[in-house]
């Protein structure tokens, strides 16, 4: 963080922290953060590098830049950051107190690319009153570093995450049509019941009343994966079920989950699962 100390109180407080290699290995995991209390002309600019920023204003508004999207984060908002592109972000309007995050992890380029399919925007954080608190917790688990304190925080902060996961999908869900959920729900249930009978994306896209391209991008946010790949992974634990209670020959499972062919099914089983399905059938009889 560029900042000099004009532009930030002596009241604001910056902590970093070297993960440890066991910290490196799980979902999420802090080098900085800080609660700054920044003036109108606090302004940082970066070339990229890696990691995710996680902002939450506590008062003012702050401006944010990257790849052409331009968000302002008023008071109670909050937005994620992927810093392996250039950003730029600075007090607008007045000063600025925020609390942010640096989080590193093996989870969070998921968790990024749930929250924001189509780029960055500012989530209402209004009703999410543990937020301002969690700078507190963070700070307490930073200055343990042992193991139980480094996944005490890999659990705050996915906990912290997921609010602002909450947040977005509230905030694109008020601004869908109002049964677009419900169409969506439907395929979900037609797929659990059907799954068994050959069944093509057009057959689920029928039952949606929505164009194929904004189904599956609809399906993918609300439940997210895409509709193929929950069809998939539905007759897969279908045939896991019939594969541990009953004595059915492997081609039979596949016809009757779905799978085009036995060879097909094998090859599908094996991606998901790990193993191929007598392997699987083995390791249940043993």
């Amino acid at each position: 963080m560029n900042t000099t100390e004009h532009t930030i109180s002596k009241n604001s407080i910056w902590l970093t922290a070297t993960p440890a290699p066991f910290a490196q290995t799980l979902p999420f995991y802090l080098t900085e953060a800080g609660s700054f209390e920044a003036s109108e002309n606090y302004a940082v600019s970066r070339d990229g590098g890696g990691g995710f920023l996680l902002f939450y204003t506590l008062k003012g508004c702050g401006s944010l830049e990257q790849d052409g999207h331009s968000v302002s984060l008023p008071e109670n908002s909050a937005v994620i950051l992927d810093c392996s592109m250039p950003y730029y972000y600075h007090a607008s309007g007045g000063g600025w107190d925020f609390i942010w995050f640096y989080i590193n992890g093996s989870g969070m380029r998921a968790m990024f690319d749930i929250i924001y399919p189509d780029g960055i925007f500012a989530a209402d954080m209004k009703d999410d009153t543990g937020l301002r608190g969690v700078f507190s917790e963070i700070s307490v688990l930073m200055r343990g570093n042992d193991a139980k304190s480094l996944a005490e925080m890999s659990a705050c902060l996915h906990r912290t995450v997921n609010s602002v996961l909450y947040a977005a999908l509230d905030k694109e869900k008020s601004a869908r049509p109002a049964n677009a959920s419900d169409d969506i729900r439907k395929v979900v249930q037609y797929i659990q019941a059907c799954y068994g009978e050959p069944m093509t994306l057009d057959d689920m896209v029928a039952r949606a009343h929505m164009s194929k391209y904004h189904f599956i991008r609809l399906f993918k946010r609300v439940i997210g994966v895409t509709p193929y790949r929950y069809l998939t992974a539905h007759r897969i634990n279908a045939a896991k079920t019939l594969l541990r209670t009953t004595d059915m020959q492997v081609g039979e499972i596949a016809e009757k989950c779905g799978f085009s062919d036995t060879s097909n099914f094998v090859v599908q089983f094996k991606k998901h699962a790990g193993q191929k399905p007598l392997e699987y059938r083995k390791d249940f009889s043993q």
